[in-house]
């Protein structure tokens, strides 16, 4: 995997070796760093002063910014790695909260929001 990589990026082995311990560590550090984007342009997506429609919009734009091989890798790393599976358990859990303040002004209760973020999630 680090010889693909590194012939991809065009880098050395040792040139790699010399920032990262491992693998491992570089995979985690990108993980950690899509968690902090998505996050806060999660948050971004509910800003204040934007009507429903607008919030909704924005986090359906969102939701397609990444491409389904980013949300897939993600998958298939939490299969076999439990700190890229907390990470994917907490994106998870803030797209739900997102999605839920979004339907709250579109639904009757916060319970229909709620079973409605869940659909679409």
């Amino acid at each position: 995997m680090i010889d693909h990589m590194c012939a991809k990026s065009r880098i050395t082995k040792g040139s790699f070796y010399r920032y990262f311990n491992s693998i491992d560590e570089f995979i985690h550090l990108v993980v950690r760093r899509c968690e902090r984007e998505m996050m806060t342009q999660l948050e971004a997506a509910v800003g204040k002063g934007l009507s429903p429609q607008e919030k909704l919009d924005r986090v359906k734009m969102h939701a397609f910014q990444y491409s389904g091989k980013l949300e897939v890798g993600l998958r298939a790393l939490a299969l076999h790695d439990t700190a890229v599976k907390a990470i994917l358990s907490r994106i998870e859990s803030k797209r739900l909260e997102v999605l839920t303040k979004v339907f709250i002004n579109l639904c009757k209760s916060k319970q229909q929001a709620r079973e409605a973020a869940t659909n679409v999630c």
